[in-house]
Order: C-alpha cells, then structure tokens, then sequence
C-alpha cells in the first residue's frame, strides 16, 4: 500500500471516529433534553443532558472501535510491512568506508541547509537540503550562478559552541567574501550582472 493511500486512509477512519463521537454526542443531548422527567429543575436539567450526551459519545465511540477495529488493524499491518527493505550490511572494511562517507557528504549537506537560517530568515532556497553539496569534510557548496558558490564550514567558537561561516567564492578571484545575510549575496550578484552588460572599455 502507497505511503499517501495509507495516509489518506488513516485521515479517514480517524474522522469518521470524530464524525461518530460527536454524533453520538449530538444524539444523547437530544435524547436527555427530550425525554428529561417532567418537572425536573431547570437547575438540573442541564447537568443530565451533559451526562446523557457523554453516554452517547462513549456508546457511539465504542459501537465505531468495534467496526472500524478489522481497517486499523489493516492499516497497522501496511505501515509494518511496506517498510523499504534495510541497506544490504557492508561487508567489507572499504565498503563501510564508503557507506559512511556517503553519510557525510549528506550530513554536511543537512547542516549547511538548518544553518543557512543564519543569513536566510525567509526559509528560501538556501534553507533547501537537496540544493547543498556536502563534503566529507563536513563543509558544503551551494551553487548560485555560474562562477559563484556559496560555501559553509561548521567551527567552534572560543567557548566551544557552533559557529557557522558563509563565504562567497568566485571561479575569477581567490578571495573568499564573508556572507552575512541574502542582501549581501544580491549585491555580489548584481556587480557581476552590471559588469556583464557593461564591459569596461
């Protein structure tokens, strides 16, 4: 069973429990409200159409388990075995080796991406996982244009917490610019547009 069929599945059994709970509910108030003893107190009234339309919530609810009961269980059995089968195990030292460098390179480009909150507060592209290129080394690339990379390295500062440094990096200059935040990258980019259209003469 497709992921999103047993979603959508389990949205709907859920709601029809909610659907039947309130029913139920709607119902015993009704029922309480309607048949109350002739005479009662208004003060009383009130607390037994409470009492009646739980009853029926909790009659309703119990009446849905038992029905629905054969379709969770159903469900519960997809979710278990539609699980995509495990990783063949590396089975030799070089193997491994590959296999946790391949996780690195991922890693590095998962925290390259929940770092880029740093200069990207809007949640654009840079916070998108699947735009980084992660290193073993732990550092990550971010292609922006042609000739121009964003670039992450994970530090430490001098109390030992997590510093994160952005720089631009350019295939014509060997300098790296330090990136604080998207204004500065559009600038970058708008130079390098300007000196496009006009060359210098």
């Amino acid at each position: 069973m497709r992921a999103f069929v047993r979603s959508a599945l389990d949205s709907v059994v859920e709601s029809i429990d909610i659907v039947g709970m309130v029913a139920g509910a709607g119902a015993g108030a009704v029922l309480g409200f309607t048949y109350s003893p002739a005479g009662l107190p208004d003060a009383l009234l009130l607390p037994v159409t409470g009492i009646t339309a739980l009853l029926g919530a909790l009659g309703s609810s119990t009446a849905l388990d038992l029905t629905l009961a054969p379709a969770r269980r159903r469900l519960v059995h997809a979710r278990y075995t539609d699980r995509p089968a495990p990783a063949a195990v590396p089975g030799t030292l070089p193997e491994a080796l590959t296999e946790i460098s391949r996780a690195t390179e991922h890693d590095a480009a998962a925290r390259a991406a929940q770092a880029a909150y740093r200069i990207d507060n809007a949640r654009s592209e840079l916070r998108s996982e699947e735009r980084w290129r992660g290193y073993e080394t732990g550092e990550a690339s971010y292609y922006l244009a042609p000739g121009v990379h964003l670039y992450y390295r994970p530090a430490k500062d001098q109390h030992g917490y997590p510093r994160h440094s952005f720089t631009l990096l350019t295939g014509d200059s060997p300098e790296e610019t330090p990136i604080e935040g998207l204004g500065e990258i559009r600038e970058h980019l708008l130079q390098r547009t300007k000196a496009l259209v006009l060359p210098s003469v």
